[in-house]
């Protein structure tokens, strides 16, 4: 059968495992079986056939596991699907999107083309059934839904509750933004803690987000966040949510952090239904060290995306509600330290050795100049001892500038302390050099003519 031939297939044309194939998109590989598949049955079935999770063929992986929300394939099948037609895409001069085609009007009026569209075009009435029988419905009647969004435009989705009077939020934010006529941002910024508190509100019922650090006009490469209130059983919609720190490793569906070798940085969320609206709140580090995460920088404007579904709160598409337009200065405060890269451990270690090794001449140094001034009859003991003391106090900045858990205290503290040394060392070299002028220019020298005996 098919399946038979593409695992023999696999086989003889050198296809990696089910976990090479995972590293090879940028996805962990799997350890147990219930990361290939919830399903207990076919756990069972796989750890008979295979040895361990890493034998397992790549195509009996793909059709092994779960399938991600509001899609018909896993991890690894939507990976591989979306990294071919991207290439087909991006490797196809007559794509329609390429400028040399068309006008970006023209590419507007192509995307505003959709399902209900081309059934209006074509199809005056459209006979439906009902209990009752069967009736027309014209195309202007068709339900609002994923296909049949009016049109691709953002901006006309809403447009009619331009002025919208939003609920007060939870928490008092710094700045509020309007990106489209139903979606609200806010945010405040922490300076002391480091932290960014982000609100979203919103007059619809579906799931909410927000990205930073996209590539331009993409989703690809952002940082993305998705609030919701997550739908029960029976299908209605619970008091529970949930916020996900995911990233978008292209475009479509963005993966957890923790899918992908990272970690859940969202520190606090929070949700609230008023009415019509719906507001979520979630907390995050300015910087959080995770590589799937995007630093918030100070005084620097940053890339924003953001996307809703207007109807559910069901991870599916979002169609047109979207936008990566966006460029935000989230910190305005001078104040707050610049970001910075974090230093090397063995860097670290080499500034720690020679602060100590410094450190510990000085203080001899000191000790020496104050205990027998007679060794240094050459020079006078306070200058000696003004010059060793500004050094150590370098010395000192050194071990505040390594310190493990950097803030906006230790960087201030770092650049009074090197001030100091510098004014120490500097100013005493100084005062001696011109005291050295002034004798050399108040003395009266004679010459004295050598001859030979």
């Amino acid at each position: 059968d098919l399946i038979s031939l593409g695992i023999q297939m696999g086989r003889e044309q050198g296809v990696g495992s089910y976990n090479d194939a995972r590293r090879a998109f940028g996805l962990r590989p799997a350890t147990s079986w219930s990361q290939v598949t919830s399903d207990v049955r076919l756990q069972a079935a796989l750890s008979e056939v295979y040895a361990t999770v890493d034998d397992v063929d790549a195509w009996v992986g793909v059709l092994a596991e779960d399938t991600l929300p509001g899609a018909a394939v896993g991890p690894l099948a939507r990976a591989s699907l979306l990294d071919q037609f991207t290439r087909i895409r991006n490797a196809d001069r007559f794509w329609y999107e390429n400028t040399q085609f068309f006008s970006k009007q023209e590419i507007d009026e192509i995307h505003g083309v959709n399902l209900r569209t081309l059934l209006r075009r074509n199809f005056p009435n459209v006979i439906t059934k009902t209990s009752s029988g069967t009736e027309a419905v014209t195309g202007d009647q068709f339900a609002p839904g994923p296909f049949f969004l009016p049109t691709r435009q953002l901006a006309n989705y809403g447009s009619t509750t331009s002025g919208l009077f939003y609920p007060d939020p939870p928490v008092s934010v710094d700045k509020t933004m309007d990106l489209s006529p139903v979606y609200r941002l806010g945010w405040r910024v922490n300076a002391e803690n480091k932290t960014i508190t982000y609100v979203l509100q919103g007059k619809f019922s579906g799931w909410m987000g927000l990205g930073v650090g996209a590539e331009k006009n993409s989703m690809k490469g952002a940082d993305i966040v998705l609030c919701r209130f997550i739908p029960s059983a029976d299908g209605n919609v619970s008091a529970s949510h949930e916020c996900r720190d995911s990233f978008a490793l292209d475009v479509g569906p963005p993966v957890l952090d923790t899918d992908v070798g990272g970690k859940n940085d969202i520190q606090y969320s929070y949700a609230r239904r008023d009415g019509e609206f719906q507001t979520f709140v979630f907390v995050k580090a300015m910087e959080t060290g995770d590589r799937w995460d995007k630093p918030i920088l100070n005084n620097t404007e940053q890339g924003v995306i953001f996307a809703f579904n207007p109807t559910t709160y069901d991870l599916r598409y979002h169609g047109p509600t979207r936008s990566p337009d966006y460029r935000i200065k989230f910190v305005e405060d001078k104040s707050l330290a610049m970001r910075s890269e974090p230093v090397p451990a063995g860097v670290s270690a080499l500034i720690g050795i020679i602060a100590c090794v410094g450190s510990a001449i000085g203080v001899f140094t000191f000790c020496l100049v104050t205990l027998r001034p007679e060794y240094f009859r050459y020079q006078e003991t306070v200058f000696c001892q003004l010059i060793l003391f500004g050094t150590m106090i370098g010395y000192v900045s050194a071990f505040v500038n390594i310190a493990p858990s950097a803030s906006v205290a230790t960087c201030i503290t770092n650049l009074w302390l090197l001030h100091l040394s510098y004014v120490f060392v500097v100013g005493c070299l100084f005062v001696k050099t011109w005291r050295m002028w002034r004798l050399l220019e108040l003395s009266s020298l004679q010459v004295l003519k050598i001859t030979r005996m």
